[in-house]
């Protein structure tokens, strides 16, 4: 499976939800998060898409991470 992959396709996605205690957001972007500024960063993007201010196909369009990218990173985990 590393070396082939499975033919599965994610594009970014969300899904606010009403917690008992707070708001709740389900967030699948492509962005990766290393530190605390990048975190910071991932946050105000939740908001903005709360708000409506903005929209994931704005921010990432057509984006999609399918078989191709899951193969070019097995062979290239590092770039």
């Amino acid at each position: 499976m590393t070396a082939d992959g499975i033919d599965f396709e994610v594009k970014p996605s969300w899904k606010q939800e009403r917690l008992t205690w707070a708001m709740g957001v389900s967030l699948v972007a492509p962005m990766e998060v290393r530190n605390e500024n990048e975190i910071t960063d991932v946050a105000a993007l939740a908001r903005r898409l709360m708000l409506r201010q903005t929209s994931l196909e704005t921010e990432f369009p057509g984006y999609r991470y399918d078989r191709a990218d899951w193969i070019r990173e097995q062979v290239h985990p590092h770039d």
